[in-house]
């Protein structure tokens, strides 16, 4: 990430799977603790903590850092067969844990960036807010207005630093796009500032590019060529965007390290 300039990187802390990349502390209901963890896993004997060197390793290298934390979106606790209640109390313990003194990485001035992927359920909202601004005050959020089954209204954001998304994964951005406006290009006429953020990925068709020894299946991928990452690339030049790559593969060609310092 150095040789490619990134200024700033968002770790999965949690999809939508329900895993976590933390030893979590949470209570679940029945007083155990929350057990589908790398805790749990054979990964160093259970003893490892992936969330934890993340943000060693991006600090030693001034990177800012953030995580992915997905709200209302959990299959091992419809598994388990735990209520909407239940799983929110659970969200808020992990959720403190992770903007929090061991993970909330305040001594360089906290997370840059929070990612509710499709934003939030209305029960958890107060929460939210509240925790961002004691918690994590200087931290973007991605949908951060984002309230499930809601309209679009301004009093309903859980930050006053909320991204917006761009509405594709593709790289590019409507034209015009604007600062204003609550999805996609935005709208001028909109009551907020909320900057949208264009995800995307170096592989063609989103897909996984995890050769050996990363993945037990080697699944074939190519890349962008140069002429649609140089679109990419200067996407946010033109439309005042966060440009964010998804998944990038642990292994790149020498000619992306190139093309990229081109943009630098």
């Amino acid at each position: 990430m150095v040789a490619l300039g990134v200024k700033e990187a968002v770790l999965v802390a949690k999809h939508g799977c329900g895993f976590v990349l933390w030893p979590s502390k949470a209570k679940v209901p029945g007083g155990d603790l929350y057990n589908y963890s790398v805790a749990y896993s054979s990964w160093q004997d259970g003893k490892g903590d992936v969330l934890k060197d993340f943000l060693a390793s991006c600090n030693e290298r001034s990177i800012r850092t953030g995580t992915y934390y997905s709200l209302n979106s959990n299959n091992f606790a419809k598994t388990m067969g735990w209520t909407a209640d239940e799983l929110i109390a659970i969200e808020k313990q992990q959720m403190s844990e992770l903007w929090g003194a061991e993970y909330g990485n305040h001594a360089v001035g906290g997370h840059a960036e929070l990612w509710f992927d499709g934003g939030f359920e209305g029960a958890i909202q107060p929460f939210v807010k509240e925790s961002l601004a004691k918690l994590q005050p200087n931290a973007a959020a991605f949908n951060g207005c984002v309230q499930q089954g809601a309209g679009n209204n301004a009093s309903q954001c859980v930050s006053s630093n909320s991204l917006r998304w761009i509405g594709t994964e593709a790289g590019t951005a409507p034209v015009p796009d604007w600062s204003t406006g609550y999805s996609n290009g935005g709208d001028p006429n909109a009551d907020i500032f909320q900057p949208a953020e264009c995800d995307t990925t170096l592989q063609n068709g989103d897909a996984w590019c995890m050769p050996p020894p990363w993945s037990r299946i080697h699944v074939p991928c190519s890349f962008h060529c140069c002429i649609s990452l140089g679109h990419i690339l200067s996407t946010p030049l033109f439309f005042h965007l966060h440009l964010l790559f998804l998944r990038l593969p642990p292994v790149l060609p020498f000619a992306f390290f190139s093309f990229f310092f081109s943009f630098l």
